[in-house]
């Protein structure tokens, strides 16, 4: 058996999605390591802030890959509402801290576009590879139901009896069964056949005709 080749190949999306989410939660952990430097921080990342970004950018990255496809109109209205909400606060909460790591380093104004473009840029990310991804980023077990009820289906319409071709009965209900041509010439000499009678008092005798 060849082995099958797309299933090892390299996932752009996939892996930009990855990093970005990677990278944001990152930030987060440096953000927070400002905000409580007494926490438990290495080398100036927050554990809590760490896992607090995978929490909100894994939620993003799912969001972004599933909101397309869901169906019913509050849902949609509060599933896009929460990623908004989710969209803003991601960026509101790294963008501070990045302006007080340059503050020091450079004029405010280019410190506040580089805090601003680092805490937008990968949740920008994030949302334009799970939109333009779908859900080809869920696992195969996302749509194994889809699947499942597909192959269900074809089962039993494979299952389901069929009437035989051979089996066709006798339009005048003597019986007798068999194929369809079979059957159209049975129908001629059918003894249930109806006939065609003619009173015979109706009739005028040939004598009278002369």
């Amino acid at each position: 058996m060849k082995p099958n080749k797309t299933q090892h190949r390299f996932d752009v999306g996939k892996a930009l999605l990855i990093g970005a989410a990677a990278f944001q939660s990152y930030q987060f952990g440096r953000a927070l390591g400002i905000y409580d430097p007494n926490g438990w921080n290495i080398k100036g990342v927050n554990i809590g802030g760490l896992i607090l970004g995978l929490i909100v950018n894994i939620s993003i990255a799912w969001a972004s890959t599933q909101l397309p496809s869901i169906n019913g109109k509050n849902r949609i209205k509060s599933a896009w509402t929460a990623f908004y909400v989710l969209m803003f606060l991601s960026p509101a909460l790294v963008a501070p801290a990045m302006y007080m790591i340059y503050i020091d380093k450079m004029f405010w104004v280019l410190a506040a576009a580089l805090a601003f473009g680092f805490a937008i840029a990968p949740d920008l990310t994030i949302t334009l590879s799970g939109f333009i991804a779908g859900k080809s980023l869920i696992p195969a077990q996302a749509t194994q139901s889809e699947t499942q009820k597909s192959q269900s289906e074809t089962k039993n319409r494979k299952a389901k009896p069929q009437k035989s071709l051979a089996d066709i009965p006798c339009r005048y209900g003597c019986g007798k069964v068999g194929s369809q041509n079979a059957m159209n010439a049975h129908a001629k000499g059918c003894p249930n056949k109806p006939r065609i009678q003619i009173d015979q008092s109706l009739l005028i005798p040939k004598e009278s005709i002369k």
